[in-house]
């Protein structure tokens, strides 16, 4: 069951569909519990995106606005929650760094990690997909591709997961900073080797290369 507000029940989680029709159909529509404005029409969306000048993303996260050059700003997901001038150029070294060309050379490792997943379901009677391949190649990919080490990807899923609760599940903007001092802190040490490698190859050689602070890098 699901309402015009967005509210689903378990039911759409296995079939989403209709309920995007239906919120396509109604178009724009208030929703009182996140205080905002939810927008579900391609036309109405790109016009939203566009318009910078009556649109902000200060308050994209559904959290308390973060205005630029305060601590939160400083800590949090800088990129989602800013308009440009500063968002440009975040985004600019964002898509420098997910271009074909630089995405491409992942691909052997990538179909490898896949390879070595499935072989290990071999001979189980029972396998949990979700668990055991669903879960674990995505936060392999993105280590991978961010350029943080193996031995680190466990914790990064479980600070992934602890900054997506303070967003969704039980919104607190201090737990959120929190949570991303803690994900900076986990990056720091990647992020410095990158540092000294002249070739860029992963995401964090890229961000190494911008001339960006350590903090301010971490972001």
């Amino acid at each position: 069951s699901h309402d015009s507000t967005g509210h689903a029940g378990p039911e759409v989680s296995y079939c989403p569909f209709p309920q995007y029709a239906q919120l396509r159909e109604q178009g724009v529509a208030f929703v009182e519990e996140a205080n905002a404005f939810m927008v579900t029409r391609a036309d109405d969306i790109d016009a939203v995106l566009r318009d910078v000048e009556t649109f902000s993303s200060l308050d994209a996260l559904g959290l308390p606005p973060i205005e630029p050059g305060n601590e939160p700003a400083r800590t949090g997901f800088y990129l989602i929650t800013s308009d440009p001038p500063e968002h440009t150029g975040r985004r600019r070294l964002a898509a420098r760094a997910f271009t074909s060309r630089r995405i491409a050379p992942f691909e052997p490792q990538i179909r490898a990690m896949s390879t070595e997943l499935i072989e290990g379901l071999r001979g189980r009677d029972e396998v949990d997909f979700v668990a055991d391949f669903a879960v674990k190649l995505p936060i392999a990919v993105i280590a991978t591709v961010l350029g943080v080490p193996e031995a680190d990807t466990a914790e990064m899923r479980r600070l992934s997961e602890k900054v997506l609760a303070f967003l969704t599940y039980s919104p607190d903007l201090q737990g959120f900073i929190q949570a991303c001092e803690e994900f900076g802190a986990l990056l720091a040490p990647a992020l410095e080797a990158a540092a000294g490698v002249e070739e860029e190859t992963t995401i964090l050689h890229t961000i190494a290369a911008s001339g960006l602070d350590a903090e301010d890098a971490t972001r």
